[in-house]
C-alpha cells in the first residue's frame, strides 16, 4: 500500500517536473528567437548597405565610364583663382540627398555653394548624375572645396579633416586636357574599409576668362572743352564677350557707366568734356556670355585749360583828351564756363620813352584802369594784357592818343598912330 502511494507520489512529482522543464524550454526559446530578430533587425541594414556598397562603382570606373582613361594622381588641396566650369557625374552615397558641395576662400571660413542636396543624383541611395550636371563659378584668390555630411564636413585640404590625417578627397588629372581635374569625395569617417570616394564625382576645368588687355585715352590732358575718347583691348576667353563697359567718376561724384563700342579690334567709349581743374577717374569692365567678368585698374587725368582768355571791346573815355585830362580804358575780358577763369587784368600805357602799368580793376563786368593825365600835345600809347587761372595771357595790339593842343586864334594889334 505504501509502495504504491510511493509509486503515485513518484509519478506524479516526474510529471510536475516534466511539466516545469517544457515550460522553462518554452521560455529559453522564445528568449532566442527574440533576441534572433532582433539581432536581425539590427544587422539586416548593414548587410543590405554593403551589399548595396558593393554593387556601387568606384571612383575608377565612373570616370573610365564618362570617357576618361588617361588620368594621373595627384597631390593638389587648393586651386589658383580663376573661372571654372564644375560638372557633377555621381553621387553614389547614403546622404546623397543632404551632401552639399562648396567653395571656400583658403584661410577663411566662407563657403560658398555649388552643389546643395536637391541636385545631383536621385536614384534610392545615389548614383550617376544623368545628364551630368554643370555650372560655372569664378574665384578670385586661392581657394579649395568641401563637402558637407550631415555629421561632418570634409576637405581637399588633408589637415582642414576632422579626422585628420585621413584624406577624404581623390584628385585626378586629366592628361588628355590639363586644365580638367577629376575629383572624387569620401564622406565615411575614419580609416574604414568603405573608401571609394565615390559620394561625389565631378570635373573642375579651369577656364581661359575674358581680360582686359590694356586701357587708353586718346589725350593725355585734354583741355577744358575737348571730350575723352578712351582705347580699350579685350581679349575673349573661353566664351564670348557679352559688354564692356567704360565707367568713370568725376571727383568724388557718382560713378557714370558708358557702353564701349567695337571700332575694328578696339572698344572705344567717351567721357565728355569736363571742368579746367577736375580729376575723373575710369576703369573698364568686361564681362562674357557665362557671366565672367574682368575690371581693369584705375586711371586718372586732370581737365587743363589751354586757352588764352579773349580780350574784346576795349575803349577809351573820352576819346579826344584835353591837357591834365585822366583816361578811363575798358576793356571785356572772358574765359569759357568751363574753363579756369580769368585772374587779373593789367593796363600797359606808355608816355614819352618808359612804359607803365597799372591794375584794371572789375567795374560792373568790365575791368577798367585810368591813365593819369597828361601835358598837351604828349602822345601816349597803351595795351590790355589778361591773364587766365592757368596762367595763360593774352594781350592786344597798341592803341594811341595826343593830348590835344587847344586852338588860340590870333591877336590883333592894334596901333594908334
Amino acid at each position: 500500500m505504501n509502495n504504491r502511494i510511493s509509486q503515485r507520489a513518484f509519478k506524479r512529482m516526474t510529471t510536475q517536473s516534466s511539466k516545469k522543464s517544457e515550460q522553462k524550454k518554452q521560455k529559453i526559446l522564445t528568449i532566442l528567437i527574440g533576441l534572433t530578430l532582433i539581432s536581425l533587425l539590427v544587422f539586416t541594414p548593414q548587410v543590405a548597405f554593403f551589399a548595396s556598397a558593393s554593387s556601387e562603382l568606384s571612383l575608377e570606373t565612373i570616370l573610365e565610364s564618362s570617357g576618361f582613361t588617361n588620368i594621373e594622381l595627384t597631390d593638389i588641396e587648393t586651386f589658383p583663382a580663376g573661372l571654372y566650369n564644375i560638372t557633377l557625374f555621381a553621387e553614389f552615397a547614403a546622404y546623397y540627398n543632404d551632401n552639399i558641395l562648396s567653395y571656400y576662400m583658403v584661410e577663411t571660413a566662407d563657403y560658398y555653394t555649388i552643389f546643395t542636396a536637391a541636385e545631383g543624383a536621385t536614384g534610392v541611395n545615389g548614383g550617376c548624375v544623368v545628364p551630368p550636371l554643370s555650372k560655372i563659378f569664378q574665384v578670385d584668390t586661392e581657394f579649395g572645396l568641401s563637402m558637407t555630411t550631415p555629421y561632418h564636413q570634409y576637405f581637399t585640404e588633408v589637415y582642414l579633416n576632422p579626422d585628420f590625417p585621413e584624406q577624404h578627397c581623390k584628385i585626378y588629372k586629366n592628361l588628355d586636357n590639363p586644365t580638367m581635374l577629376l575629383i572624387g569625395f569620401e564622406n565615411c569617417y575614419g580609416g574604414t574599409s568603405d573608401r571609394d570616394y565615390n559620394d561625389m564625382v565631378f570635373s573642375l576645368t579651369a577656364l581661359e576668362p575674358v581680360e582686359i588687355i590694356s586701357v587708353s585715352r586718346a589725350l593725355e590732358t585734354p583741355n577744358y572743352d575737348e571730350s575723352v575718347v578712351i582705347i580699350s583691348q579685350v581679349k575673349m576667353g573661353s566664351y564670348d564677350i557679352d559688354s564692356v563697359v567704360l565707367s568713370y567718376q568725376v571727383e568724388s561724384s557718382i560713378w557714370t557707366n558708358v557702353t564701349m563700342n567695337l571700332d575694328n579690334t578696339d572698344y572705344v567709349g567717351t567721357i565728355p568734356a569736363q571742368q579746367y581743374g577736375k580729376t575723373v577717374i575710369y576703369k573698364v569692365y568686361a564681362s562674357d556670355v557665362i557671366g565672367g567678368t574682368d575690371v581693369s585698374a584705375e586711371y586718372s587725368y586732370v581737365v587743363g585749360d589751354f586757352v588764352a582768355p579773349i580780350i574784346i571791346d576795349v575803349d577809351q573815355i573820352p576819346f579826344a583828351v584835353d591837357a591834365d585830362q585822366l583816361v578811363k580804358i575798358i576793356a571785356n575780358v572772358t574765359e569759357p564756363t568751363y574753363a579756369s577763369g580769368v585772374k587779373k587784368v593789367t593796363l600797359w600805357y606808355k608816355i614819352n620813352d618808359g612804359w607803365a602799368v597799372n591794375g584794371m580793376g572789375l567795374d560792373d563786368g568790365l575791368w577798367a584802369a585810368i591813365i593819369p593825365g597828361q601835358k598837351q600835345g604828349n602822345p601816349v600809347q597803351y595795351y590790355v594784357e589778361a591773364f587766365d587761372k592757368s596762367g595763360n595771357s593774352a594781350e592786344t595790339s597798341i592803341f594811341s592818343y595826343i593830348v590835344i593842343i587847344p586852338n588860340n586864334l590870333p591877336i590883333a594889334e592894334f596901333i594908334v598912330s
